[in-house]
């Protein structure tokens, strides 16, 4: 065997590198096209995201004539559009209810209404008449936003505020909404798909490997999933606008799970924060779908299962945030109640 020069085998696994990268892109962007011609030739809208740095879904587009950034967030259940963006919207009613994030702190529309926006444009797809809730032009986020945290776990700074629209359960609901969370796609359809149809795309995800799992308490504007921790039952809830997916304090201390102490703060979507550990766990289950190996935050969700409980609704465990989604392949079907995902671990 011929034994190439230093410099001559330096070139050759450098090629061989670069190979092997175009070769997985390549695969990945067919993979994206293959998702997104398969629900476009079912009468499916791609509509691509952006991931931001807060591992985030945010899709760009117009309201009225103004360029806008829409969080895509199925933890938010009432749909909301900054003041200074609401431009010739109708007003609907002055009932409009207080919005709050996961650890309880309320964002209070500035007005207190609702109001149907004029047009909103999302690639091509253009919506009518949509009802908002309107909400002050900036949140009250916690002073400790911009301390150092000693970790690389996101918090809310000015660039988590770039956003002038939440596109909430209600708003994804009602337009037949499907979301991608691996490849950053919402998927919209003009009328609800037929039940042969629905049929057709749930055995075509299950014979690529994808596992189904129903969602619950879609009526109260939230996808709710009934899963398994120690042999106990549990309720956690599915949030795109959660960067990580997050296990209640209390509840982690009944498990035996033990947290490691980053020094870091989960922060919610109206300003609430708490403290945030990890834990490594591999005995979640969600609907008989195993999730494997997985590190999950532990911080504090009493406030969110406080209202719960004045809804008369049960005690969630935690949240399934975007780590979990993006890596597992969740396609959330908001309207049709049920959620796929796809594990690679052998």
């Amino acid at each position: 065997m011929q034994v190439l020069p230093q410099l001559g085998r330096a070139l050759v696994l450098c090629l061989a590198t670069l190979l092997m990268s175009v070769t997985g892109r390549s695969e990945e962007s067919a993979g994206e096209e293959r998702m997104e011609t398969f629900f476009r030739v079912r009468g499916y809208e791609p509509v691509k995201l952006e991931i931001t740095k807060q591992n985030k879904l945010v899709a760009a587009g117009f309201l009225e004539d103004r360029k806008i950034r829409c969080l895509v967030d199925t933890g938010w259940s009432q749909s909301s559009v900054k003041d200074a963006c609401v431009g010739h919207a109708t007003e609907l009613t002055n009932l409009a209810g207080v919005s709050f994030d996961v650890f309880g702190t309320a964002v209070t529309p500035k007005q207190d209404h609702l109001v149907a926006l004029e047009t909103l444009k999302l690639g091509r797809c253009q919506f009518m008449g949509q009802p908002m809730n309107v909400i002050a032009a900036t949140h009250r986020h916690s002073r400790l936003d911009d301390a150092p945290t000693g970790s690389l776990i996101p918090r809310a700074t000015k660039e988590s505020q770039e956003f002038n629209l939440v596109l909430g359960w209600d708003f994804l609901v009602r337009n037949f909404t499907l979301i991608d969370c691996n490849r950053a796609t919402l998927f919209f359809r003009g009328t609800e798909a037929p039940a042969s149809l629905q049929t057709t795309i749930r055995e075509s995800l299950r014979q690529s490997g994808f596992s189904e799992i129903p969602l619950q308490e879609t009526n109260h504007n939230h996808g709710i999933v009934a899963g398994r921790m120690k042999d106990r039952e549990v309720l956690f809830l599915v949030d795109t606008g959660g960067f990580a997916s997050l296990l209640d304090r209390g509840e982690a201390t009944r498990l035996g799970l033990v947290g490691q102490s980053l020094h870091a703060r989960a922060i919610g979507a109206a300003g609430g924060s708490s403290e945030l550990d990890w834990a490594p766990t591999d005995d979640i289950q969600l609907a008989g779908y195993r999730v494997g190996k997985f590190r999950i935050g532990i911080s504090d969700l009493s406030a969110l299962n406080k209202l719960r409980e004045l809804q008369r609704l049960p005690p969630i465990i935690g949240l399934i945030g975007m780590d979990l989604l993006s890596r597992d392949e969740a396609i959330i079907d908001c309207r049709g109640g049920r959620m796929f995902m796809r594990s690679h671990e052998k």
